[in-house]
């Protein structure tokens, strides 16, 4: 049960960290590699998750329908246009699939649910302070994609 915890703590702290970087890094074009690193790391850490309670997993219909959207979109890569687009967000689409389900089996309480929002709180502030600290914003030129 202790290990169970720590491994808790552990999933609950790379997840905030991948919500915080949500603002932060998704608005800047390059930059939303460092959100996709940070749901890798957050799910590699739920698998731990998973072999240290023994496979025990939650999963609803909603799951199985978005991997299928998600099969469907990779089967748009055979006709589309620019495949590269296509791949990226196939592939940005999985990550969000995968995050979606560890942080539905790690949401138990309304306090994770409150850690998770004050993480996404948190980056925000930091983006829009970035934002009116580093641009003009009476120019024309406008910050983000």
């Amino acid at each position: 049960m202790k290990n169970s915890f720590k491994i808790n703590n552990i999933l609950g702290f790379t997840l905030c960290l991948y919500v915080f970087s949500i603002p932060l890094f998704s608005y800047r074009e390059g930059y939303n590699a460092v959100t996709n690193i940070l749901a890798l790391i957050s799910f590699i850490v739920f698998i731990f998750k998973i072999m240290i309670n023994k496979g025990k997993i939650k999963y609803t219909i909603f799951f199985s329908v978005y991997f299928i959207f998600i099969v469907w979109g990779l089967f748009t890569y055979l006709y589309a246009i620019n495949k590269a687009i296509v791949l990226a967000q196939t592939i940005t689409l999985f990550l969000n699939y995968l995050i979606s389900l560890a942080l539905f089996n790690y949401i138990k309480r309304s306090k994770e649910i409150e850690q998770i929002l004050i993480s996404y709180i948190i980056g925000c502030f930091i983006s829009i302070l970035y934002v009116f600290l580093k641009s003009d914003i009476f120019s024309d030129q406008r910050i983000g994609s």
